[in-house]
Formats: structure tokens, C-alpha cells, sequence
């Protein structure tokens, strides 16, 4: 799985799934039981869910709050 990058070719020249629009720094990536689903958060604070069988993502998730400094 790649996010955010362009698509890669791997060893045995199939391209790698691109799962784009992510943060530069992806800091915590998780896929649901039933493999359905992928979500990811990164350094720009919003979590981000894809449709890992078609590989389109399906929603954008912002934070409730910004943490106070």
C-alpha cells in the first residue's frame, strides 16, 4: 500500500496500489477486520478513510478541536 505518493512498480511489475491525498507524514494507519476499509492520519490532523477494493477514498475527517498550545 502506498499513500500519497505516485504509483510504484514493484519486483514483479505490478503497480502498487496508490492511496493519494494524505499528509507528508502519515503518523498512524489502520485497516478494518473485514479489510474493507483503510484509514490514516497525519501530520495535517485530518483522518482520511479509503475504499481499500476500489482504492478511492471515501471521506475526509477533521479534527473536532485544535489542541490549545
Amino acid at each position: 500500500i502506498i499513500i500519497g505518493t505516485p504509483p510504484r512498480v514493484r519486483d514483479d511489475g505490478k503497480t502498487a496500489r496508490n492511496f493519494g491525498g494524505a499528509s507528508t507524514y502519515l503518523a498512524g494507519l489502520c485497516v478494518t477486520a473485514d479489510g474493507r476499509w483503510l484509514w490514516a492520519g497525519g501530520d495535517d490532523a485530518i483522518l482520511r478513510r479509503w475504499d481499500i477494493g476500489s482504492g478511492k477514498p471515501v471521506g475526509e475527517y477533521p479534527p473536532l478541536a485544535t489542541p490549545s498550545e
